[in-house]
């Protein structure tokens, strides 16, 4: 079986624990649209969708070295616009780690809820 290969678009070498605003783009492996869909051009929010917008938005709890800005929920990825400021204590890197854990694992406690609800 091969696997697909990913491409990676972070720039080598470049400290990503710097002050700056970033551009965040994650997608859903397979491209699945789990999140919602779109109808009449508006995105409609599945419950994964409205899950994942929560998991975002409690990463500026987690850290307080960082601001949050823009961020849309689209049906198989999310956009994201983050400020690191000062501190360095935490990197680009981390925040997406924390945020994939953390909405991976709250769909997941949810998906086995439904399942023992079904049964």
């Amino acid at each position: 079986m091969e696997l697909d290969v990913r491409k990676h678009v972070r720039f080598a070498g470049y400290d990503y624990s710097s002050e700056g605003i970033y551009f965040i783009t994650i997608c859903i492996q397979n491209m699945w649209c789990l999140m919602g869909g779109v109808a009449n051009g508006q995105m409609i929010e599945s419950e994964v969708g409205e899950m994942i917008r929560n998991e975002w938005y409690a990463l500026a709890d987690r850290y307080s070295e960082l601001e949050l800005h823009d961020f849309v929920v689209m049906p198989n990825h999310i956009h994201g616009v983050v400020e690191l400021k000062s501190g360095r204590t935490i990197s680009i890197e981390d925040i997406i780690r924390t945020f994939k854990s953390k909405s991976t694992g709250r769909v997941y406690k949810a998906s086995q809820r439904s399942r023992m609800a079904a049964i």
